[in-house]
């Protein structure tokens, strides 16, 4: 195993909380294109991990876990960041699904890591799985809590992760303290065996009572002064 080390970034971005669809679109329209899913790049563990995902939390669960929509374009030349290359270049970047879990405030997904990902040889780069950590982890708050944002992300890197494998991503929240949101994460190998990161993050909520006029400087002010 490998000595933790630790990345920190900030942001303001909005992970957003689509509904459900377990059943693909069968066109893809401006200004959402829903992704079926898997694709036909996804690889057979990608595609076998889903499978299991799918009959445990959907098929044969209690009915508290959704299929979260995935969808690639926004508005548009915008695009999703973890998406934006799906149709253009796809298996080359993410693939990737999440499920979620309101009730338990939890997320257990699929990702596959395509080619282009990749940091040290053979290995993928750390910011790439530090950017899949943020998306689950932002994904399992504003599923549970709306208008968050994250304000501070450490990944800790426990095993290589080699190009081109398929892990498993949980996420949970860890407790809450008036708009501070704490979250953690951990991607690890499909049968749970080699954990390969770990990650914790303090998310912000700016917006709890509806819209803001005012959204950037609200999240500015919470930002230096969370309560």
């Amino acid at each position: 195993m490998l000595s933790d080390r630790s990345s920190r970034s900030s942001g303001c971005r909005y992970s957003s909380g689509e509904q459900a669809s377990i059943k693909p679109s069968s066109e893809m329209t401006e200004p959402e294109a829903h992704i079926s899913l898997p694709t036909a790049s996804w690889g057979p563990v990608a595609i076998e991990l889903y499978t299991r995902l799918y009959s445990d939390l959907i098929q044969n669960g209690d009915g508290s876990w959704i299929e979260r929509k995935s969808i690639s374009h926004l508005n548009g030349e915008r695009r999703l960041f973890t998406k934006a290359a799906i149709s253009e270049l796809p298996g080359k970047f993410f693939e990737y699904q999440h499920f979620c879990n309101t009730k338990e405030q939890r997320l257990k997904g699929v990702i596959q890591f395509g080619p282009y990902t990749q940091g040290p040889e053979g290995c993928v780069h750390g910011g790439a799985s530090a950017a899949m950590m943020d998306s689950a982890i932002g994904v399992c708050v504003n599923r549970s809590f709306s208008h968050c944002v994250t304000a501070s992300l450490t990944t800790n890197y426990k095993s290589l992760l080699p190009l081109g494998a398929t892990a498993l991503v949980e996420s949970w929240i860890d407790k809450v303290e008036g708009r501070k949101i704490f979250a953690s994460a951990e991607l690890t190998s499909p049968d749970g065996k080699i954990t390969y990161v770990t990650a914790n993050a303090l998310f912000i909520q700016f917006e709890p009572n509806g819209k803001n006029k005012d959204a950037a400087s609200k999240l500015k002010q919470m930002l230096e002064n969370p309560s």
